[in-house]
């Protein structure tokens, strides 16, 4: 006996497990995702304004450049419904902060003289609004000695900074 399939019209649905942070510091996106309905399905990926392509879970980019990007996913079922478009958009930056101190990279003080920090200036490809954070030993110039202060920065995407040091 032949056995007639009937076609469900009901277009599958893609479910994301996990995606890409938005920021990333990562270069390489990677996408878990299911794909629900009642029968077969095939996925497809792109990313950014490539081609769809046939697609399985966890799919993962090549490297991809600092900046924005996207990565799409849709899923078509034995009968020709499509899902609706999945649409994920994140940033991807690798660039560290950098440092700048204010002043003299080394200070020399009389004993009793008033330490006045400087500070530093931090730079970010995204981030505009950094700030050093400053730590390592206090100054002390009531006591001889050599004072090693450290200063750091972690930008939103979390790249840390080259440590500096006075």
């Amino acid at each position: 006996d032949p056995t007639i399939n009937q076609p469900d019209r009901v277009p599958p649905v893609i479910n994301i497990v996990s995606a890409p942070a938005d920021p990333t510091s990562n270069p390489i996106a990677s996408v878990e995702f299911t794909v629900t309905d009642a029968s077969p399905t095939t996925a497809k990926c792109k990313v950014d304004e490539g081609e769809f392509a046939t697609c399985a879970s966890p799919f993962t980019s090549a490297a991809l450049s600092d900046g924005a990007h996207r990565i799409m996913l849709k899923a078509t079922d034995r009968w020709g419904y499509v899902s609706e478009e999945i649409e994920l958009n994140f940033t991807v930056d690798t660039v560290r902060p950098v440092i700048t101190l204010n002043g003299a990279e080394s200070l020399a003080l009389e004993l009793g003289d008033t330490y006045i920090e400087l500070g530093a200036r931090v730079t970010d490809n995204f981030d505009q609004t950094l700030l050093a954070m400053i730590g390592g030993e206090s100054v002390d110039t009531s006591i001889v000695g050599t004072y090693l202060v450290t200063y750091d920065a972690v930008d939103s995407h979390n790249n840390p900074a080259i440590q500096k040091t006075r």
